[in-house]
């Protein structure tokens, strides 16, 4: 089945016949070097043919406050938010993250009043490497595409149960082709799992947009998110990683081999480091 076959009647409309100002969602997840920015990339060309460069405004962006930044007066919004990691990373703690997320679920009526837009469509493309520790904002979108399976044994858990055990094992069967044999072809097909329906595989071309021009992130604004990642010591990032991931702190006291006092003391000042709460 075509790309385009699939998600036609999600994406594409008469922008005449929109009714209001409407919000769809769909999440790409894979490992890195699977493909995923070229996926949105070819899903923002198509939109480009079907709807003409005029009326589309393409934003991609690794930070979801820069997203909102970039908004216009199209009647087409495709917002591509490429490999968040600095919001996987703050799981659970960030109340910037927080507050961000709650504008994207709002970012329709934020639209609407900045712009007075009344019929028009914003899609938000969002790619990641991570499935179980995302915001249900992202993990629960209406369409999900796969490009890999993940390490992660929860990860890999819910993918199962999303997708079924065959379907999941054909997928297991595709990643090992993209990082082992070096396939092409792997990379231009993807498991997409639309709400209500079961999963199935879809091919797409390459595009021929370069993505890159889209792109809203400046060097400023990229460094002052860094800096306070890369301000704490491997140690605590490896204690935070771990507690993200559910780990309990006995555990990680076990694995990074301190008492598991040090390991609560050291979350807590990496916490307040990082002006999480």
């Amino acid at each position: 089945m075509k790309l385009r076959g699939l998600i036609h009647n999600y994406l594409f409309f008469n922008i005449r016949e929109l009714g209001g100002v409407r919000l769809h969602r769909a999440t790409v997840i894979g490992e890195m070097g699977t493909g995923k920015t070229t996926l949105m990339a070819r899903i923002a060309e198509l939109l480009l043919q079907h709807y003409g460069e005029e009326n589309v405004n393409i934003v991609r962006s690794q930070f979801l406050g820069n997203i909102l930044k970039y908004l216009d007066d199209r009647p087409i919004q495709c917002l591509l938010l490429d490999d968040p990691l600095y919001y996987h990373f703050s799981h659970g703690f960030s109340r910037e993250r927080k507050e961000n997320v709650s504008q994207l679920a709002a970012i329709r009526h934020i639209w609407r009043k900045t712009y007075g837009i009344q019929k028009g469509l914003i899609i938000l493309l969002v790619a990641t490497q991570y499935y179980f520790v995302l915001d249900p904002f992202f993990r629960n979108a209406p369409l999900l595409m796969f490009k890999s399976v993940l390490n992660d044994p929860r990860d890999r858990y819910y993918l199962r149960k999303l997708v079924g055990k065959q379907k999941y094992m054909e997928l297991a069967k595709q990643t090992f082709k993209i990082f082992f044999k070096r396939s092409e072809e792997a990379k231009s097909r993807v498991l997409i799992k639309p709400i209500g329906a079961k999963a199935r595989w879809i091919e797409y071309q390459l595009p021929r947009i370069n993505i890159e021009k889209y792109s809203v992130d400046d060097t400023p604004y990229i460094a002052e998110k860094q800096k306070h990642i890369l301000g704490l010591d491997e140690k605590d990032r490896q204690i935070l990683y771990l507690r993200l991931k559910g780990k309990k702190i006995t555990q990680i006291a076990e694995i990074i081999g301190l008492a598991p006092s040090r390991v609560s003391e050291r979350i807590t000042k990496a916490i307040t480091k990082l002006g999480l709460e």
